[in-house]
């Protein structure tokens, strides 16, 4: 008989360790991503060189991306000629190139659009952080996230 109720005491408590671990799993699933506020430096695909950087700050219950600055000082008041809508002819210093990223539930964010200043194009995009929250990886695409880009910016220390 003892060795009964030593059994379903072993039973009960790797049952307890199960729970909590799902418990525990189940609130950092929960958990909003680490915030993405703050100066992020943009990289040059080809180069490896900073070309800029862009402020992402909080707006309504997501966060919104503008052009804090540009690498080369003649560019700042460079209209947005190609940008549609209320981004034509925005110098690019402060022009908002991100709108709309939400929490995805995944520890990202979603749901966004990014323009492209060059074009005017705009794409959907999402992002995460990596590093310890040092580098967000921004994904602009067409579509769905296979057809598209990714992107890692440094955060401004």
């Amino acid at each position: 008989m003892a060795f009964g109720m030593r059994r379903v005491a072993e039973i009960a408590a790797v049952a307890a360790c199960v729970a909590i671990g799902a418990a525990c799993a189940a609130a950092r699933a929960a958990a909003p991503p680490q915030d993405p506020t703050g100066v992020w430096l943009t990289i040059d695909d080809k180069t490896g060189q900073t070309t800029g950087a862009v402020r992402i700050y909080a707006a309504g219950d997501g966060f919104n991306g503008r052009i804090d600055r540009v690498l080369d000082p003649k560019d700042a008041a460079r209209p947005c000629e190609p940008c549609k809508g209320d981004r034509h002819n925005q110098p690019l210093l402060g022009l908002e190139i991100i709108r709309g990223l939400r929490p995805d539930g995944k520890g990202g964010w979603g749901g966004a659009e990014i323009v492209d200043p060059d074009t005017g194009n705009i794409y959907s995009a999402s992002a995460k952080l990596d590093g310890g929250g040092d580098r967000l990886i921004l994904r602009g695409y067409l579509l769905i996230s296979l057809l598209g880009r990714s992107q890692t910016w440094l955060r401004e220390k």
